[in-house]
């Protein structure tokens, strides 16, 4: 008889994006700068976390990355669940991390034993583009990686500044 572990629940993610904007304290009617969750996403964090007003939380604060870079890497997304095969209906930021895996690019490798394994399994793990991880060089040279590697595997008629200036062309996603 086989037993079976209860199935892992998904992880709840911990970062949000907040806007610092500046309100009335109901309770001291003094202006204050209070941190609001950007979109529909971080409020969904917020309440799978139970998080609720009036409620005191633990935080880090980093500053992110230019929106428009932002913005850009989930364009390169957007651009590659439009255009190449084997990628649709997978967002943005899963669609740029299996780029980062599948290119070697920005990675970082565990050396992995297994038991009755001879030797070593290499797994390699695709860094965070998150401001307060991966310095501005870093991330610019990531792009142009991507690029690079978009144009090499899936685009070969493109030249890596042609797939670039393609992106640039994709519509602003709203979230």
């Amino acid at each position: 008889m086989s037993e079976h572990s209860p199935a892992k629940q998904k992880r709840i993610p911990s970062r949000i994006y907040v806007d610092i904007r500046k309100m009335i304290d109901p309770a001291t009617g003094e202006e204050v700068g209070c941190l609001v969750p950007v979109g529909q996403t971080d409020r969904a964090i917020l309440r799978r976390k139970k998080c609720r007003v009036g409620m005191r939380i633990r935080t880090t604060v980093s500053r992110e990355r230019d929106y428009g870079q932002h913005k850009y890497v989930h364009k390169i997304g957007q651009f590659v669940e439009a255009n190449i095969e084997g990628f649709e209906g997978k967002d943005a930021h899963t669609i740029v991390k299996a780029l980062q895996l599948e290119g070697g690019f920005f990675c970082d490798q565990e050396r992995l034993q297994i038991e009755g394994f001879e030797g070593y399994l290499i797994r390699k793990v695709p860094r965070s583009m998150a401001f307060d991880e991966m310095e501005e060089t870093e991330f610019q040279s990531l792009v142009k990686q991507v690029c690079n590697h978009l144009a090499e595997k899936y685009l070969p008629t493109l030249s890596p500044e042609q797939v670039a200036e393609a992106i640039e062309l994709m519509p602003v996603d709203p979230t």
